[in-house]
């Protein structure tokens, strides 16, 4: 029974890694078609110092979240927070077949746990391998952004703002209903799923399958509400200040200054701290060139 399992297992995993070799040569002959493949890099430690006192403080965390085009194996790197919910995923794939007229139909492919390797993945070891040989000071945020655009003429950084973070929460909390059944009854989980599909001509329906086999046909989870129905929904913003460090973050933080450049004290001086009255003249990401 074991060895059945193992040997289920790694067929699916044979097959996951097939669909995505598939759908990259797709993408590479008709440029209609865009194949991505994304992922969150272990989080960049800031600042990155080679003291060995800063081993016992508590950094502030960069996230690298990247999206690598598969056609033509440029990267964008999106300097931000960590994964959403798939929840959240799905609330955004909705929004951008609703607001991009030329984008009809999103397919969302999961790999096999335990077999995940990607193109991201190399993208973050060539990112891990230059941070190893950077002549330059990584004291800001800013700067994991300048090493990555150096790692390769084809990886690209783009630091977010806060007013780029949208909250996808409140768009399944006001247009939609979330149910645990699917169209035919039968129990929707999320952990099982393989393959979700999102069509314009199917607004607030999630289409999945829990195998990658072509020839299956989706499942389909209706979360329309039935008694009213909204468009051209607004999306908030998910911030409306600086987001704060803890109490104990900080002083470690301000610690370690005497081995960061002056231009930077005034970041981490000014850093907002929880249960703290926000600062007026917070120093912020934008106001470093």
């Amino acid at each position: 029974m074991l060895k059945l399992k193992q040997q289920n297992h790694h067929d699916e995993a044979d097959m996951a890694y097939e669909s995505k070799k598939h759908d990259k040569e797709l993408s590479s002959k008709d440029k209609s078609i865009k194949m991505y493949t994304f992922d969150l890099q272990q989080c960049l430690p800031t600042p990155h110092l080679n003291a060995a006192m800063f081993f016992y403080k508590r950094p502030l965390w960069t996230f690298n979240f990247t999206m690598h085009d598969g056609a033509t194996n440029r990267a964008n790197c999106y300097i931000c927070p960590g994964q959403n919910r798939n929840s959240y995923i799905f609330a955004m794939f909705e929004k951008v077949l609703e607001d991009h007229q030329t984008i009809e139909l999103i397919d969302h492919k999961f790999l096999v746990v335990g077999h995940t390797h990607m193109e991201c993945d190399t993208v973050h070891s060539q990112i891990e391998k230059k941070k190893k040989k950077f002549v330059n000071s990584i004291h800001h945020p800013h700067d994991w952004a300048t090493l990555i655009v150096t790692t390769n003429h084809k990886y690209n950084a783009i630091e977010m703002v806060q007013d780029q973070y949208f909250d996808f929460g409140s768009l399944l909390k006001n247009k939609y209903t979330w149910r645990n059944t699917n169209t035919l009854g039968d129990k929707f989980e999320w952990k099982l799923i393989r393959w979700m599909r999102y069509e314009k001509s199917k607004s607030g329906i999630l289409q999945y399958k829990l195998s990658l086999q072509p020839d299956e046909d989706f499942k389909e989870l209706d979360i329309t509400q039935q008694r009213r129905k909204i468009t051209n929904f607004e999306l908030k913003k998910c911030y409306s200040a600086p987001l704060p460090i803890s109490c104990n973050k900080k002083p470690d933080l301000q610690s370690v200054l005497p081995f960061i450049n002056a231009e930077f004290h005034n970041f981490y001086n000014n850093l907002h701290v929880e249960g703290e009255e926000q600062l007026e003249d917070d120093w912020d990401i934008d106001e470093y060139d």
